[in-house]
């Protein structure tokens, strides 16, 4: 099975839902397509992650309440994190040190389209916690590897991402 995000609804006459919208994560960002509502289990979700470039902080919300805030980097100039509407596709511990100890791959995906693996944008922690609060990455958002590593516990795969200018 797949995780997707449902984004909206279609009811048939009687106001059973018929047909999901999900993000379709791959380029260009914020593809959605349709598919039977027959062929999804929904589970419902409370918790998001809301990520600020301008402030650089990073919010994980638990039905609406803010539950852990930190300062990130995100993307440099040129290579911005994208904005939009995103979810947590997968969790792993990574073994690059540049990846910190924990890491999200997410259905965003960067401006940069050499990056091996095609661009995905990931929430990761790192080696080098001086450049929190500024733009440095290639788009991937950078978190502090305490906080990255309580995240890790806090988030399961489907979880949504809001990513604000």
């Amino acid at each position: 099975p797949r995780v997707v995000l449902a984004l909206g609804v279609r009811r048939d006459a009687r106001g059973r839902p018929a047909w999901y919208r999900i993000s379709l994560p791959g380029r260009p960002n914020g593809r959605t397509g349709w598919v039977p509502a027959a062929s999804l289990e929904l589970r419902p979700v409370r918790k998001e992650i809301v990520i600020d470039r301008s402030e650089r902080t990073l919010e994980l919300r638990n039905v609406g309440r803010v539950e852990l805030r930190t300062r990130v980097a995100v993307g440099a100039y040129g290579m911005e994190t994208p904005l939009g509407r995103f979810y947590v596709m997968a969790k792993f511990r990574p073994t690059a040190p540049i990846l910190g100890a924990f890491a999200f791959e997410t259905s965003a995906y960067s401006k940069l389209s050499e990056w091996p693996g095609g661009g995905i944008v990931g929430i990761h922690g790192t080696d080098a916690p001086y450049l929190l609060g500024q733009a440095v990455s290639h788009g991937c958002v950078r978190v502090a590897n305490e906080a990255i590593l309580r995240l890790g516990k806090l988030v399961p795969v489907g979880t949504p991402i809001r990513i604000v200018a």
